[in-house]
């Protein structure tokens, strides 16, 4: 079930009017824990994660997807410092 919030807090590519879903449901939907998601958002490794009006994380479609990619990865062994340089290039497009 998503969430539709109508005003976030932009963070990166995160538009209004998106629907999102909490941090308890993305791990739920990626099959980590809450604690390992918030530790992959801190780290800088899911593009458009926004932050609802009390700073709480919402996951959009797009956000689960790289989500998923980066669980993948991890689940191949790949370290984070290896994940964090793959995502910068695939976001600018290398």
């Amino acid at each position: 079930m998503f969430l539709h919030i109508e005003t976030v807090i932009q963070r990166r590519k995160v538009r209004e009017g998106m629907e999102y879903i909490t941090v308890k449901q993305a791990a739920e939907k990626a099959g980590i824990s809450e604690h390992t998601l918030r530790y992959y958002t801190d780290q800088g490794l899911i593009p458009g994660v926004a932050r609802d009006e009390n700073n709480k994380r919402l996951f959009s479609e797009e956000s689960l997807g790289y989500l998923h990619l980066v669980v993948c990865l991890r689940g191949c062994g790949m370290p984070i410092g290896d994940i964090k340089r793959f995502m910068t290039l695939n976001l600018a497009g290398d």
